[in-house]
């Protein structure tokens, strides 16, 4: 340890600027490196290869959404109130009569994705709150007009998914290709969890 305090002593001005500015450099790139994968990570996800019913776009919407370029649409309303168990923001889209609150929670099963569905109907409004692991396995249904929870095995998994996605849509095709794009530095980092 005295040998590297003497060194640090001893050396010259320049040298110690010279590092400093190397190291200033070095952090620099690799946050803009993070930033360049989070604020691109649903055209990424559009992209990288999956197993069937991963759903990469809508993970990576949820978790990277306050960096995310936001489309205007008069179907978005977009607020931030959080809950207790709340990881994220939440926040609402209404296309179509639709409404969705999409939430990352934290109810000691680990981090779940919470996406509060209400459906307009004229015969029977309702509202089935999902509860989805990081892969995408639907892990519990609540329908919160009856209170009772939702055997997952009679949810119509595909359905309920294509309802999601037309609620996103206006978010996932407005992200575009990124002028410098690493989508292979991306499938690195997100094969395991995707595949």
């Amino acid at each position: 340890m005295e040998r590297i305090y003497r060194l640090v002593i001893f050396m010259p001005k320049h040298n110690i600027k010279n590092i400093l500015k190397g190291a200033f450099i070095v952090l620099f790139f690799f946050a803009w490196i993070r930033y360049n994968l989070l604020s691109n990570s649903v055209y990424y996800a559009s992209n990288i290869p999956h197993l069937e019913g991963e759903e990469p776009e809508l993970v990576m919407m949820a978790d990277n959404y306050a960096i995310l370029p936001h489309p205007d649409s008069e179907y978005i309303n977009v607020t931030t109130p959080l809950s207790d168990a709340s990881l994220s923001s939440t926040y609402f889209l209404f296309p179509k009569g639709y409404s969705l609150a999409i939430e990352i929670v934290d109810e000691g099963e680990g981090k779940l994705y919470k996406y509060d569905l209400n459906t307009p109907s004229d015969l029977s409004p309702r509202e089935v709150i999902y509860y989805y692991d990081s892969h995408f396995n639907l892990v519990r249904a609540i329908d919160t007009y009856s209170g009772t929870d939702i055997d997952p095995d009679q949810v119509n998994k595909p359905y309920v998914v294509d309802v999601i996605k037309k609620c996103v849509s206006p978010f996932i095709l407005y992200q575009t290709r990124p002028l410098i794009n690493l989508q292979g530095l991306f499938n690195i980092v997100y094969w395991e969890r995707f595949n």
